[in-house]
């Protein structure tokens, strides 16, 4: 209990009175100012060094760094990590290099914390101080623990980090990093050391633990982010991350290979969240020599060989909501074979295959326009180098990467899904699926008689409040749509959840038809502003257009602004070429164009408009 007592006294301690404590000890105890001198010599040659990771050693684009405000709590952990993040264009403050608290609640505890003021677009914390006083019992007096202290200590780290998170977010609602705890393992009592330990914990476990509540805290928050420095770094070897001269057993300091490993293992969590970033809708393959060993027409089925490993790759970006498709050279009738030689779990999540002998590009281009995704958003996978050049030359935009780079595909940044994956995202490529047996349908229908198709289909859109978990997909949708997106705005999961606390109307829209479920197709936040019911939100699915469905969410919005007494509902649009669909059907509704805001314009529907609602769509409203 002694290092909880430390630790508060600490944290009650004005930092005057423990400057000149620290003062007085320098000049009598001339231990104690080697040691000082030595850690200072060491720093000043690592802000000489000004170690920086560059811009051209990462694989993919960071421009969307520049202007980020990123804040780190920390020690001399984070200092070459916050000078290469600098480098890159992003305003870092760092609470070592600026002389204030490295513990995170400490920090936080101040009102004189410049975190208050920062407007923090990103926070990184690590508890490297506090968890090191804690392992340093295991490695310098290992056989004095007991079960009882460890687990007490535990439970302290535990609920100082809580109380960090809870405090940050009292002005902070956008991402939180937890890093765990940097340390090059050297077991003090030998290689099999838990064997000493028959009544506790051995380093080895409590370093396990320690990680695994900030795994729980994390989950038990939103947008809190977990940086496990061993296991990014695992492929590579993790003994390269740390100053070996400077190690002690319970903390440590980065060397540059450590310090990129950080770097780079920030920025992809940063790019994981970050709603422009471009992010991959849907993998294009080859199959020859691609996602089998041989060549299907020279070889059989019987003679090639399926990389089982790229087929578990592929599921995976799948359960990502991210669509599987086949663009390969091959005869059409060879399409029999798929479901044996890609196995029938990934063959049933296939959105399209192209099995045809002409360009690549062409095939790919056909795909997007199918689809109704944007050409950037599609990433092709091929062996042969012939293939990948002519597909970068005529559909300029795609990701063109090599068989070799599907093992690793799941690590990229453009794969990562935009913050959680949820169930519904998960089944985008069985509703693509189902949207093509609609627009079989549709094109079988007699010319002319879509009204007929369309009454035939049992269309029906709910409009409701989310429920559970449903305001990550929300958000989810809103930043990938572009269509038909009012603001063009790419608002993010803390933004929407402040929108519910703060009171507003949140309604998400589900459609479906005898085909199947659409799924979660729009969400629209709204609240009363004066007179006016004033729309913060607008974003409709792309898949769902043609339905009229745009036409009945405003319905819903609009009898909401007439039980509130408005006059009026105005939806501030951003105009763009990108969604000049969207203020053609609203215009179609009744919106008016009344004035400016900066780049917004304020369309205006008068409350009491007849909004007409075709016979083929049923509305249902909670």
């Amino acid at each position: 209990m002694a290092n909880r007592q430390s630790l508060q006294v600490r944290a009650g301690t004005g930092p005057v009175r423990r400057i000149g404590a620290l003062g007085i000890r320098f000049l009598r105890d001339p231990q104690f100012r080697n040691v000082t001198m030595d850690m200072l010599n060491k720093q000043t040659r690592d802000r000489s060094e000004r170690f920086e990771v560059e811009s051209d050693e990462l694989t993919f684009d960071v421009s969307w760094l520049a202007g980020k405000r990123i804040y780190f709590i920390g020690g001399c952990e984070f200092s070459r990590v916050g000078i290469s993040l600098t480098g890159l264009g992003a305003e870092i403050y760092h609470t070592f290099e600026e002389g204030a608290a490295t513990d995170p609640l400490l920090e936080l505890s101040r009102p004189d914390s410049a975190f208050w003021a920062f407007g923090a677009d990103v926070l990184v914390v690590s508890q490297a101080s506090q968890a090191g006083s804690v392992l340093q019992r295991m490695q310098w007096d290992p056989l004095s623990a007991t079960k009882e202290s460890q687990e007490s200590d535990l439970a302290m780290l535990r609920e100082q980090l809580r109380q960090t998170i809870l405090a940050a977010r009292k002005v902070h609602t956008g991402p939180i990093f937890l890093m765990t705890h940097p340390l090059a393992y050297r077991p003090a009592l030998g290689i099999n050391e838990h064997l000493s330990f028959p009544g506790c914990y051995s380093l080895a476990e409590l370093l396990r633990l320690q990680e695994l509540q900030i795994y729980e805290l994390a989950r038990e928050f939103e947008h809190v982010v977990v940086i496990n420095v061993d296991l990014d770094s695992e492929p590579m070897g993790n003994e390269a991350n740390y100053e070996t001269e400077r190690a002690n057993g319970f903390y440590e300091h980065f060397t540059d290979t450590g310090t990129k490993r950080m770097v780079d293992a920030l920025l992809r969590r940063l790019y994981a969240l970050e709603p422009g970033a471009r992010r991959i809708k849907c993998v294009a393959l080859d199959l020859d020599n691609t996602m089998w060993n041989g060549v299907l027409r020279e070889d059989g089925p019987d003679g090639v060989r399926p990389r089982g490993c790229y087929q578990s790759v592929m599921r995976m970006l799948a359960a990502r909501g991210i669509l599987i498709t086949i663009v390969s050279k091959n005869d059409v009738e060879e399409e029999q074979f798929l479901p044996v030689l890609l196995g029938q779990e990934l063959y049933d999540t296939l959105s399209a295959t192209k099995l045809s002998w002409g360009a690549k590009s062409a095939s790919i281009a056909e795909l997007a326009k199918e689809l109704n995704i944007g050409i950037d958003s599609i990433a092709f996978f091929d062996d042969n180098e012939r293939e990948r050049a002519e597909v970068e030359l005529n559909a300029p935009g795609v990701l063109v990467l090599s068989d070799a780079d599907i093992a690793g595909s799941l690590a990229m940044p453009e794969f990562q899904p935009l913050g959680a994956v949820t169930a519904d995202g998960a089944r985008r490529g069985e509703r693509y699926k189902t949207a093509a047996a609609r627009s079989e349908a549709a094109a079988d229908a007699e010319s002319g008689d879509l009204e007929g198709f369309l009454l035939q289909s049992g269309l029906k859109l709910t409009v409701r409040p989310p429920v559970a978990g449903e305001l990550a997909r929300a958000a989810e949708m809103a930043a990938r749509t572009n269509q038909l997106n009012a603001t063009l705005a790419r608002t993010d999961l803390p933004t929407l959840q402040g929108w519910v606390a703060d009171g507003y109307l949140v309604r998400v829209a589900e459609l479906e038809d005898r085909f199947g479920d659409y799924g979660l197709i729009g969400v629209a936040v709204s609240g009363r502003d004066g007179a006016d019911h004033r729309l913060h939100e607008l974003a409709i699915s792309c898949r769902a257009m043609g339905r009229s469905v745009e036409a009945a969410l405003i319905g819903a919005i609009a009898d909401a602004a007439a039980d509130e007494g408005a006059d009026q509902v105005v939806l501030p649009f951003t105009r763009g070429s990108r969604n000049a669909e969207l203020e053609r059907i609203l215009r179609g509704i009744g919106f008016e164009e009344a004035g400016t805001e900066g780049d917004l314009v304020n369309l205006v529907l008068p409350v009491g408009t007849d909004i007409e609602i075709p016979a083929w769509l049923a509305l249902e409203t909670s």
